[in-house]
């Protein structure tokens, strides 16, 4: 064999590997998943290139890369083959299996193994008023919408996520959040809360999410602000559009997650219109008067992710094709996956020291418009199930935060100084001992807390 054609062997795959990339990532997704993408891209580009510098390699040194290549396949359709066999979930455990028989065995019940969008499709045929979450920043690559929102879709029954065996699902208010809509109404707030998933109260239903169980145990009125999927700037963003000037607002709460709130920011600052929220203290979308057109997005961004499923088979019908399942096969799915959910839960980059700045600057703006609402700001810090699990954890960020907000004299409620540095069994407070959002318990002990801390 030439050694032309030995070179092929590299550039024909890596070729088509890039073009599939473009494929699923432009056309069948329509670029809303880029940056799931992004690593295939940098992949095959790599491999692209490493492809030509061969054809510069001794024919002897091309044959030894393909050995080495070939090997490598091999093994990893070996690994996938007995992660298939043996039924082994994206963590290399058996953990989704043992889940179902924990919360059977607690129970009674069969641990819902539907996906979002089946459950989404079944409570469609009996009740036509339903939604599911719809993540701010699903928007954040969009640049052809006009008006960017910060909740999802209002006054719907909204399918949350699934951690604990069942899918929560709660009433949203007048504008798509997860509170009971009478909180609008009330003339004195004593907290609003600002964050991601873990201030939206995800997995559980009310009243057993953070902001709910502190309405229990104020009994007073309380504004949740928080979605999937934020980081600072949405936040900041959200403060600006729904805080209720014309009424008392005693507290404001802006709830921080180590595990990627940082990230988030650093996607958000590519966002034009997030970025006049920062740059702009007056600006407004006026969002709280143009529901219908944040509706109408909702709507269309179900509507496209519905359709985008029943392109890759992922699980819209009760069964999925032996056709699929081969493909996933050929695809080393599991494998892959495996590889990529160990490298995003053990590497954490560190932050551009850009992105550090103007978290400070947002932590800054929010603060002086608490001052101006003659508000009390605490930055409640929410430690990730990382930092008691991971041989990895870096703790520069925390440091140096603390510090800062020192600085600024800003009031931190720091949960793991709170809560979770005492506790023998610090996992007791995640669903089934695994990497998610709090339990009940774990809510209502953040709650008890920052009622504490904050009376």
């Amino acid at each position: 064999m030439s050694k032309k054609n030995l070179c092929l062997f590299f550039l024909i795959p890596s070729f088509f590997l890039l073009i599939y990339t473009f494929y699923k990532s432009e056309i069948t997704w329509g670029g809303l998943n880029r940056e799931y993408y992004k690593p295939y891209y940098l992949f095959s580009l790599a491999v692209l290139f490493f492809s030509f510098f061969t054809f510069f390699l001794k024919k002897k040194t091309i044959l030894t890369l393909i050995i080495i290549s070939l090997s490598i396949i091999f093994g990893l359709y070996i690994v996938e083959t007995y992660m298939t066999l043996n039924k082994i979930s994206v963590g290399g455990t058996k953990v989704n299996k043992k889940r179902h028989d924990i919360y059977k065995k607690q129970t009674g019940k069969e641990f819902d193994k539907r996906s979002r969008i089946e459950i989404y499709r079944d409570e469609k045929k009996i009740n036509k008023n339903i939604s599911i979450v719809v993540s701010p920043s699903s928007f954040l690559s969009n640049k052809k919408i006009e008006l960017f929102p910060f909740a999802g879709l209002s006054n719907s029954k909204t399918i949350n996520c699934n951690e604990n065996g069942y899918y929560s699902i709660f009433d949203s208010d007048r504008y798509g959040f997860n509170n009971p809509d009478d909180v609008w109404n009330k003339n004195k707030i004593s907290y609003l809360i600002l964050g991601d998933s873990y201030a939206f109260g995800s997995c559980v239903n009310r009243p057993y999410d953070i902001a709910s169980a502190l309405r229990i145990k104020s009994k007073e009125t309380v504004i949740n602000l928080g979605y999937n999927g934020n980081g600072p700037l949405i936040e900041l963003a959200s403060l600006k559009e729904y805080i209720p000037n014309e009424k008392k607002i005693e507290k404001i709460l802006f709830f921080y997650y180590e595990g990627n709130d940082l990230k988030n920011l650093s996607d958000e600052l590519k966002n034009e219109i997030l970025l006049k929220y920062l740059k702009d203290e007056n600006f407004s979308q006026k969002i709280k008067f143009r529901q219908k057109e944040v509706d109408n997005l909702i709507l269309k961004k179900i509507k496209e992710y519905y359709k985008r499923l029943k392109v890759n088979n992922i699980k819209v019908n009760n069964e999925i094709s032996t056709y699929s399942e081969i493909f996933k096969f050929l695809k080393i799915n599991k494998t892959r996956r495996w590889v990529i959910f160990n490298f995003n839960y053990y590497i954490t980059e560190k932050p551009e020291k850009k992105v550090i700045n103007e978290f400070f600057n947002i932590l800054k703006l929010i603060k002086k418009l608490s001052k101006e609402n003659n508000s009390k700001f605490y930055f409640v810090y929410i430690p990730s199930f990382n930092r008691y699990n991971s041989l990895y954890y870096n703790n520069s960020d925390y440091i140096e935060i603390k510090e800062k907000l020192k600085s600024l004299n800003i009031e931190m409620i720091d949960l793991h100084d709170s809560i979770f540095k005492e506790l023998k069994n610090k996992n007791n407070l995640f669903p089934f001992e695994r990497y998610g959002h709090f339990t009940i318990e774990g809510n209502n002990k953040i709650a008890e807390t920052i009622y504490k801390l904050t009376k």
